[in-house]
Order: structure tokens, then C-alpha cells, then sequence
């Protein structure tokens, strides 16, 4: 009776864990790959953009192409959706890779939930690309982010970038969506040729380790025309929903100016910038590197110092001027610029002093004894 109820206990606890296990598998999330074959135009493309689609099913790539000849002057949108159901509950953001094979272009990403809202990158929010080991943090501008010319990496966007408006929660993000879609920004005359693959949602996994960092600091120091100036910068790490609180690394600097070791203009592994009054102004490189060599970077624009540049109402120059420029009223080298020599001159003139006072006073008493003593005698 014994025995069966311990077989009967250990094949429960043996169903629990197997439970519990299959539930834990069940949460283990994979790298949620989204197809590409399924893109078409959007209601805002006309014929005259000349838009074409073209899907390499053995590359599992997307060709897009479009320009804008002969459009006046401004910019010009140019949207691509496809209709595709997911859900990313325990997901954490979005990341594709891109070739930009043509100019400059902005764009930017959207989704349409499932209640019917659509979520996209508003001005403020970050992007990250990476390319030949650079970490670039974009912030959205103008309802947009750009991609540069040549440019051939990846791009990762965090869930928590998007927004859907006052009525539409992040969490609906999450709920589900039933499509996707990309638009794309160029001004007038423009020719694009993009190469899109590898669409695919990250899991939340490994949240606490850092997925990307970025520069923060001034981007514009002033180069003194006296003595130094000092800025200070520091690197803050994102996990993968872009929040700052992954756990930072050890961080080195490198400052160039033109490809160039910059001179005249320092920063040390804290962070801390000195600029010296013989950096050349213009514009300076910042990249900060972690252990595996990945950088982010940060351009730094060294101005010259209002004292050099302040100015009347009127108009006149009331800019400080250098000392090397100030014209010698007396010469370096004149006695009167000797510290010593004063020195000297106040030394003698105490004891000039001394001698007058004392010759003074034996004068005054000389005097005075002898007025007492003819006083007396007319007296008598």
C-alpha cells in the first residue's frame, strides 16, 4: 500500500515538472523571421513614381525601386504594405537589413494592429544602425529617420519606439498586427534603389545585456582664445526595448579631425575634453569603442570663443583681444618691467625715509633746546 502510493507521488511530481518544463519551452521565444514576398504599393504611389517590387525568393530579398524626375521642388513619400498576421507578446523590437544602393533617403515604419490603429516612429524616438561594426543612434526628425548613401547594414528599432496615438497602448503592439509597411522620403529628381532582407522580431531574452550604446555630450566647444576649455561626455548603454539600463562596459575614446589624430584638442577615457587655443576649429570625429570593438560616434563642432567674435550694436569688433597682439606701451625689457628693480627702489626709499626722519628729529630737539636756552637768558 506503501509502495503504490510513493509510485503514485512520483509519477505526479514527474507530470508537474514535465509541465512545467513544456511551459517553459512553450515561453522560449526564436527569432521571428517575416517574409518579404507580399509588399505592394501604397495608396499614395502614382504611376509617375515608376515604382517596382521584385522579390528574390532565393535570396528571401526585396528589391525597391522608384524616383521622382520632373516633380517640383519638396519631398515626396513613396509607401510600400503587405498584409501579414503576427504576434510579438514577448518580443522586444524589430531589426531588417538594408542596401541603399542609390542617394540619401528618410523613411520610416508602421504597423496596423488589430484594433485598427497604426503605430509609427514619431519625432524623438531612436534607431539604430549598424554597419561595419558601427552602432549609429538616429533620432526620428520631421517624421522620419535617414539612410545614407552606400549604406549596407542592419537596422533595429525597439517596440517601444512606436506610438499609435492618445487611444493606442504599446501593449496593443504586442496583442497583434495584421500588416506592416515602409515609407520612403526623397526630395525632387531623385532615383532610389534599396535591397531589403532578413525582416525578422527579436525575443525579449538577455533584455539586461546591452544592444546598442550611444555618445552623449555637447556637440558644439568653444576653443578658447586663453587658457583651455572643457567639456565632458559620457556613453549610455540600451537593452534591446531601449531602455538605459543595461549593464555598462568599459568604454575608449578616439577624437580625429579629417581622418587625422586631432591636436590641440584632448579627451581622456573618462570622457573628459580639454580643447586648447591651438585646435584648429571646424569639425572633430568622437567615437567611443567597447571591448568587441563596436563604436558609436558623435561629430563635435569646435567654434572659436564669443570673446573673439562679440560685437557692438553699431557693429564695431568689442572682441577680446590676444595679448600677443596688444601693442607694448613699454618694452619687455625696460627696467621699469624689472620686478627687482622696484624692489630696490622701494627698499632705498623706506631707508631714505628713516635717515629724513631721524635727521628731522635730532634738527627739531637741536632747535628746540636752543630756543630754551636764549629764552632764558633775555629773561635774566
Amino acid at each position: 500500500m506503501k509502495k503504490s502510493k510513493i509510485t503514485g507521488w512520483i509519477i505526479i511530481m514527474f507530470l508537474v515538472i514535465s509541465i512545467s518544463m513544456t511551459g517553459y519551452a512553450a515561453e522560449t521565444k526564436e527569432k521571428l523571421h517575416i517574409p518579404l514576398d507580399a509588399f505592394h504599393a501604397g495608396e499614395d504611389v502614382e504611376d509617375g513614381y515608376q515604382l517596382e517590387m521584385d522579390y528574390g525568393k532565393e535570396q528571401e530579398n526585396l528589391h525597391i525601386s522608384f524616383q521622382t524626375d520632373g516633380k517640383e521642388e519638396g519631398e515626396y513619400p513613396v509607401s510600400v504594405f503587405e498584409n501579414v498576421e503576427e504576434v510579438f507578446k514577448g518580443y522586444s523590437g524589430i531589426s531588417f537589413d538594408i542596401f541603399n544602393q542609390g542617394q540619401e533617403v528618410k523613411m520610416n515604419m508602421l504597423f496596423s494592429t488589430k484594433e485598427e490603429h497604426v503605430f509609427v516612429l514619431e519625432d524623438g524616438v531612436d534607431v539604430v544602425l549598424y554597419q561595419d561594426n558601427t552602432c549609429n543612434v538616429q533620432t526620428v526628425e520631421y517624421g522620419a529617420f535617414s539612410i545614407p548613401k552606400d549604406f549596407k547594414g542592419s537596422i533595429y528599432i525597439p517596440f517601444n519606439s512606436f506610438t499609435g496615438g492618445e487611444k493606442a497602448k504599446n501593449k496593443e503592439l504586442k496583442r497583434g498586427i495584421y500588416g506592416l509597411g515602409f515609407t520612403f522620403v526623397v526630395p525632387e529628381n531623385a532615383k532610389v534603389r534599396l535591397l531589403l532582407s532578413s525582416l525578422c522580431v527579436l525575443p525579449d531574452e538577455d533584455v539586461k545585456t546591452a544592444a546598442y550604446f550611444q555618445i552623449v555630450g555637447d556637440k558644439s566647444v568653444l576653443r578658447p582664445a586663453l587658457g583651455k576649455s572643457y567639456a565632458d561626455y559620457e556613453v549610455k548603454f540600451y537593452n534591446r526595448k531601449g531602455k538605459a539600463k543595461a549593464k555598462p562596459q568599459k568604454i575608449t575614446y578616439e577624437l580625429t579631425k579629417d581622418g587625422q589624430e586631432a591636436k590641440g584638442i584632448t579627451i581622456d577615457d573618462t570622457g573628459h575634453l580639454v580643447a586648447e587655443p591651438a585646435a584648429e576649429e571646424g569639425i572633430y570625429l568622437l567615437k567611443a569603442y567597447n571591448p568587441k570593438g563596436v563604436f558609436s560616434s558623435m561629430e563635435i563642432e569646435l567654434k572659436k570663443s564669443w570673446t573673439e567674435t562679440q560685437k557692438t550694436d553699431n557693429g564695431y569688433d568689442a572682441s577680446v583681444v590676444s595679448p600677443d597682439l596688444v601693442t607694448e606701451i613699454v618694452s619687455k625689457d625696460s627696467i621699469l618691467m624689472n620686478e627687482k628693480f622696484f624692489e630696490y627702489v622701494r627698499m632705498m626709499a623706506v631707508i631714505g625715509s628713516v635717515i629724513f626722519l631721524t635727521y628731522y628729529y635730532l634738527r627739531h630737539r637741536k632747535a628746540k633746546e636752543q630756543f630754551k636756552k636764549e629764552f632764558l637768558e633775555e629773561g635774566k
